[in-house]
């Protein structure tokens, strides 16, 4: 009825990851894994469109921009240049919690004619 694992075992081990912004030397090749990975079926065109997308990365963003979603945006960011041939990173605001506090009035509003009802 019970599993065999100890508690000891079945603790997980918490492992530190760099971010991508901390390691701009594996922008490219990352890039390259990414777009290699989406397009399997096509191994032929996976290595031109793989250099296109590093190329674009490289130019429009270089190592000054911080990836602040990691590895899911850059993944974000190859599938927009590959369909699009363009990406716009989210804004900063829209990672932003918004402050339920900043609402003054928190009564229900209702239809004018609900009234009736009440």
């Amino acid at each position: 009825m019970f599993r065999s694992e100890t508690p000891a075992d079945m603790v997980q081990t918490p492992t530190l990851q760099e971010q991508l912004m901390d390691r701009p030397a594996d922008l490219l090749e990352l890039t390259r894994f990414i777009v290699r990975r989406l397009l399997v079926e096509l191994p032929d065109e996976a290595d031109s469109l793989a250099s296109e997308a590093a190329q674009w990365v490289e130019q429009h963003f270089g190592s000054s921009y911080d990836w602040p979603g990691n590895i899911r945006e850059l993944e974000q960011c190859v599938r927009n240049v590959m369909i699009r041939k363009s990406y716009a990173p989210p804004s900063r605001v829209a990672f932003q919690r918004p402050d339920v506090n900043a609402r003054t009035d928190l009564r229900p509003t209702c239809h004018a004619n609900a009234t009736k009802f009440l």
